[in-house]
């Protein structure tokens, strides 16, 4: 009996502690909006409850969460900018083309395809 009245007196003074830092929140939503949400949330492989915080915290933040999937787009784009980069640099030394073209002046147009493209996906990930 000893240690089962230890084992109580710990829970309770450990759910004292986790209730000073933590709060429960309870949302009420129609089951079309809750359906709408799970249906997210199963998608993105996530619990409910999660996503539903990480929305919350996303939106008082300002940012935006960002797919899985369409994050591995945009890092295998940025990797393909700087093929073009690394290529273009490579083409250069070998026939001296800087010569007769600004090399400042087409790493820039480099430099505005990225932000035209970063630019597009934000607004599609704020429609």
């Amino acid at each position: 009996m000893d240690n089962e009245e230890g084992r109580s007196d710990y829970f309770r003074d450990y759910r004292k502690e986790y209730d000073k830092q933590n709060k429960y929140v309870n949302v009420r939503l129609e089951m079309k909006d809750f359906k709408r949400l799970e249906a997210r949330a199963k998608k993105l492989k996530k619990p409910t409850s999660t996503y539903l915080r990480e929305l919350a915290f996303a939106q008082l933040d300002g940012s935006t969460i960002i797919p899985p999937e369409f994050e591995e787009g945009m890092k295998e784009h940025n990797r393909l900018i700087r093929n073009i980069a690394n290529n273009l640099n490579q083409i250069a030394h070998q026939t001296n083309i800087f010569h007769e073209v600004d090399q400042a002046v087409v790493f820039q147009h480099l430099r505005d395809l990225d932000a035209k493209v970063q630019a597009f996906i934000e607004g599609e990930l704020n429609q």
